[in-house]
Order: structure tokens, then sequence, then C-alpha cells
């Protein structure tokens, strides 16, 4: 499951976090929530799902740093026009991360070991 929380915390995104935790406690997903690197909310997510007895550890926190490499796709997005999405971001979609960012990867220089790291094991803590 994704949720996300920005700048700041808002009822509804407060509702949709602790939906999120609810869900995960009965069905085991894990919870990806989308962050900004920009504010410290991250905190306040990890906060809201602990309340609610969510294992912080089946939580993964997007953009706490920009760190790893994801999609950070959807597959609805409803703050946009039906097309415009298709308009100024024509490669906000599932397969752009290994049609396209991948293969730039390889022939910039990064090795097979690198992006199995970045992709499959995650990056180790700085």
């Amino acid at each position: 499951m994704k949720c996300a929380i920005e700048d700041e915390l808002t009822p509804g995104v407060e509702r949709v976090m602790r939906s999120a935790a609810q869900a995960h406690l009965r069905t085991g997903a894990p919870i990806t929530v989308h962050t900004s690197a920009h504010a410290p909310t991250r905190l306040t997510a990890q906060e809201i799902l602990r309340s609610e007895g969510v294992d912080l550890g089946a939580v993964v926190i997007g953009h706490s740093g920009d760190m790893v490499v994801s999609h950070d796709a959807s597959c609805h997005i409803d703050w946009f026009p039906p097309g415009v999405r298709e308009q100024i971001a024509p490669n906000w979609h599932y397969t752009h991360l290994y049609d396209h960012v991948r293969p730039a990867l390889l022939q910039a220089g990064v090795t097979q070991a690198q992006l199995d790291t970045m992709l499959i094991d995650n990056p180790p803590p700085c």
C-alpha cells in the first residue's frame, strides 16, 4: 500500500494514513509512505503508523533523503485533469525505470553489481 504526506499533516492525510495502518494490520501488506525530503513529515508518518500498532519493519519511508531508486509512479492521480499527466510527464509510469533509467545507467558506466545494490539489495547506510 502507498500513502503520502507532503509538507504537513492534514486531517485527510491523517485519515488515509490511519486507514492504511488498519489495512496493514488486517492483511499484513507492507506500507510505503511518500514523503518530502525537505519536510520532517517522515517522523510524523512513523508516529502515526506506530500509534496504530504497525511494525515499522514493514514500512518504507520514501523520499526521506532521496537515496533509493524507485518508480514513484501510481496507477491514478486525481490532481491532474485527464490527459495532462501524459503531456507533462510522459515517462511517469511503471516501466520507465527498467525501460529507460536502467539502460542509461549501464551506458553511463554503472555496473550490474551496482544496479543490483540499488534495485535489489538497497544502498548501505551512509
